[in-house]
């Protein structure tokens, strides 16, 4: 009965770099107002946020703006609500919105970011892959799959492209954040052909889209 709140410092102070001008940007490195920049181990938030629990945690393929040097890629975590009691909400602290403007664009011909997304899945069947042991999607690519091949079953879908408002989760509700990525520095076609190879050996940028951007 007694009102309370967090913060998951992954949403608020570890953000990617832009390119530079001589090589690719970070991932998941800085922060415009914290010298200790750092997102925290992912089982000690779940102490912090006691209805939220982690489905998934990773850099998120082909985020980043592209170029001769690309930017660092956005980190994107999945969260499953469990016995949130009457009246629990998520605020999207920031979301990286806040860097945006002066690491988000591109430069020199490099591309600018596809911006932040945040994803509500209301009403879905997570209690139930629970119980069945089913492979929990673990970023939005895969929560879109899911629910494309009827594994996940959601009521609703609500996509916020800017901070939105504080969002009600219930039990078993998915909620889904993209971060900020790094824009790109030069045109994609000057890019090394050994660099798109490494990227797409890492998993951060999928064959389909090195062929079709460099």
């Amino acid at each position: 009965g007694v009102p309370w709140a967090f913060t998951n410092f992954e949403w608020t102070a570890c953000y990617s770099q832009g390119a530079w001008a001589f090589k690719d940007g970070e991932s998941t490195v800085w922060c415009p107002w914290s010298p200790e920049t750092d997102c925290g181990t992912a089982e000690d938030w779940e102490y912090f946020m006691p209805p939220l629990f982690y489905l998934g945690r990773k850099l998120q393929p082909n985020s980043c703006g592209h170029g001769r040097y690309r930017g660092g890629l956005a980190q994107t975590s999945v969260f499953v609500c469990l016995d949130p009691g009457d009246n629990f909400g998520v605020h999207a602290t920031g979301a990286g919105m806040s860097a945006t403007t002066h690491v988000g664009y591109g430069e020199s011909g490099g591309y600018p970011i596809p911006g932040i997304t945040m994803i509500k899945l209301g009403e879905t069947n997570m209690r139930e892959l629970i119980k069945n042991g089913v492979p929990y999607p673990s970023d939005v690519t895969e929560c879109m799959q899911y629910i494309r091949e009827g594994k996940l079953k959601v009521g609703s879908v609500e996509v916020f492209k800017a901070n939105p408002p504080t969002v009600p989760l219930h039990d078993g509700d998915i909620w889904i954040k993209v971060m900020r990525a790094g824009g790109g520095f030069g045109d994609p076609l000057e890019r090394e052909v050994t660099l798109v190879v490494e990227d797409v050996r890492r998993g951060w940028i999928t064959p389909d889209v090195a062929e079709s951007v460099y």
